[in-house]
């Protein structure tokens, strides 16, 4: 018997995505993508470039600011929590 996985694995990974949920469901304007960063506390959103803009490990943004490796994760949770919801809510900040 054929592992499944297996056969999922060999889909291009933007098919995977795009394939995972309906189109109605995440509909997301670049604008209300920008909007959204741009309601984030400057702290937040610093995390969010330096972890996958230039691809730093919580670790390392730790030392790059100066704080907790707890905090970053958190800090980093709470940030795509709220960008999350507010691009499902059509990217209206609350």
């Amino acid at each position: 018997m054929e592992n499944p996985l297996a056969q999922q694995s060999c889909v291009p990974a933007p098919e995977r995505w795009q394939n995972a949920v309906s189109a109605d469901e995440f509909y997301f304007v670049d604008e209300n993508v920008s909007d959204a960063l741009t309601d984030l506390p400057s702290l937040r959103r610093r995390i969010l470039e330096l972890s996958y803009i230039e691809d730093l490990t919580a670790q390392e943004i730790a030392d790059l600011l100066g704080r907790s490796l707890k905090f970053v994760y958190n800090q980093k949770h709470i940030a795509l929590k709220k960008l999350r919801d507010t691009l499902l809510r059509g990217g209206e900040s609350e």
